[in-house]
């Protein structure tokens, strides 16, 4: 899998179709607004690195945002392309940087888009929690598909 380093995201470069985010209903527990969304994305809107920890151990293949959407270029190769490259990955990660809230920056809300080829892809935002030191993933919102 190749993981890229980034903060929102849409991978349209690798789609033919999608749908848009629509507000969260209770029982997903994710606790996002309009107002909390555009303030995620204002506040990361520029691209960052992933840090050299993300993934270490596990077979991840750090690729910069601008090198995948240069695969995808020739949208009709876009996805043979990328396979020619990274013959083993199933496809490719776009991880967002935690969006903390509260005082005690013990709860966040994380962006994850994942993309398989022109019709598999998927990104949702996931809302985590710090108990006992450790962060619990309370609730998962899909935010697209295609």
């Amino acid at each position: 899998m190749a993981y890229d380093s980034v903060s929102l995201a849409l991978p349209t470069f690798a789609f033919h179709a999608w749908t848009g985010m629509r507000l969260p209903k209770p029982e997903s527990k994710v606790p996002l607004t309009d107002s909390l969304w555009q303030r995620i994305r204002s506040t990361y809107s520029q691209r960052e690195a992933l840090p050299k920890c993300f993934g270490a151990g596990k077979r991840i293949v750090r690729v910069p945002y601008d090198s995948l959407r240069a695969q995808f270029k020739d949208r009709e190769k876009g996805w043979d392309q990328f396979q020619a490259v990274f013959p083993t990955a199933p496809g490719f990660l776009i991880a967002g940087r935690p969006f903390f809230m509260g005082e005690a920056h013990s709860e966040a809300l994380v962006y994850i888009a994942v993309a398989t080829h022109w019709l598999s892809g998927s990104g949702i935002v996931m809302y985590l929690r710090k108990v006992d030191g450790e962060w619990v993933v309370i609730g998962r919102y899909s935010i697209w598909v295609s």
